[in-house]
């Protein structure tokens, strides 16, 4: 029986663009229930899942600047543990991505879905 979690089942993220990035993301994890990327310029690229998709962009970019004021740095990463669930997102030098998830969703594999996906969109800018 194959390993469900196999380098193979990661995500193709040169062959993704921009639009195709968040469905992409919520469709590699049952835990993840909503995201949205954000471009640098903090206007919205794309967004996908449960919620509103300009609520969560809102959300996102609200959060994101009460950690850099709190924070000496900007982070690279970003995980927010709350009662009802978990925010993650990781920046790159043009995308943010920020994704909501069920409290039981795996940090580390969701920030390493997160990183190689925005990673192929560098790669293919």
């Amino acid at each position: 029986m194959e390993d469900p979690q196999s380098p193979s089942d990661r995500p193709a993220a040169g062959a993704l663009a921009p639009p195709d990035v968040p469905q992409r993301l919520v469709e590699l994890s049952a835990d993840t229930r909503a995201a949205v990327l954000l471009e640098a310029s903090g206007g919205t690229s794309s967004a996908a899942g449960s919620a509103d998709g300009e609520e969560l962009a809102e959300g996102a970019r609200e959060l994101l600047r009460a950690v850099d004021k709190a924070a000496e740095e900007p982070p690279s990463e970003l995980e927010a543990q709350v009662l009802g669930g978990s925010v993650f997102a990781v920046r790159g030098p043009r995308w943010t991505l920020v994704a909501v998830a069920r409290r039981s969703a795996l940090s580390s594999l969701m920030l390493y879905d997160m990183r190689l996906l925005l990673r192929g969109l560098q790669e293919g800018a």
